[in-house]
């Protein structure tokens, strides 16, 4: 794997993005957010690195939401997080929280990145039953799965502390909260060759086989030129 390069590239800013939430205590808890659908989980924490095209921190970001439909702390969230009843009492709305994102995603050409694609999943479940605008939030990219096609894992779910340790990354800060996890997979993403995992991501968010790949699997199509995708479940551990 090779870092980021010097070439130029359609984003002046990389966004790596984590979230932490709240979930309800039990299912029956749970809030009805659109057809045959629950919220999962209410967003309580935003954490952000902001890194330049040649894969440099240029800015941090951590905020505390105030939730409105699991307004107490699940207790083994609370335990996991260290995010208590009071300091959620405190935080801001998550409108306001977005707001400040979007802000700055929209300075400039920039792109987001996850590991795994639980957290647009959930963010977007908030999104849609605050009736916000989540068009913004858009391109997003999993760094998981590039990570995973670059290191030799394949279709292989790392976890994020599986990738620091194979790369040697030290683990100098507390996990499962939201800018410390930002940090960690933004270590990650500066070791992985990001143009590349850019010009070869699928939008469907599935592998894709090169074409001879594909060939080989299929002699009697070889006037085929499209690539043969290879199903991909991207999950936050």
């Amino acid at each position: 794997m090779r870092q980021f390069t010097g070439e130029k590239r359609s984003f002046m800013q990389y966004i790596v993005l984590d979230l932490e939430w709240n979930q309800p205590k039990s299912p029956r808890e749970a809030v009805p957010c659109g057809a045959n659908r629950k919220l999962e989980g209410e967003v309580i924490q935003v954490g952000a690195v902001l890194l330049n095209d040649d894969g440099q921190v240029t800015g941090e970001l951590r905020m505390v939401v105030r939730p409105r439909f699991y307004p107490k702390m699940s207790k083994r969230i609370s335990e996991l997080t260290g995010i208590t009843d009071e300091m959620i009492a405190e935080g801001i709305p998550l409108e306001e929280a977005m707001q400040r994102l979007r802000e700055i995603a929209e300075s400039q050409p920039s792109a987001f990145f996850s590991w795994g694609m639980d957290d647009l999943r959930v963010l977007r479940q908030n999104f849609s039953l605050l009736e916000m605008d989540d068009a913004w939030l858009t391109p997003w990219y999993n760094l998981q799965l590039i990570y995973g096609l670059q290191s030799g894992a394949g279709k292989a779910q790392k976890a994020l502390k599986s990738a620091m340790e194979a790369l040697e990354l030290e683990i100098d800060r507390p996990a499962h909260d939201a800018l410390n996890d930002a940090h960690f997979a933004a270590l990650v993403m500066q070791k992985l060759d990001m143009e590349k995992g850019l010009r070869e991501y699928p939008s469907d968010g599935k592998r894709k086989k090169s074409a001879s790949q594909h060939r080989r699997r299929n002699p009697r199509r070889r006037g085929s030129r499209g690539a043969m995708p290879v199903p991909v479940k991207p999950a936050k551990p």
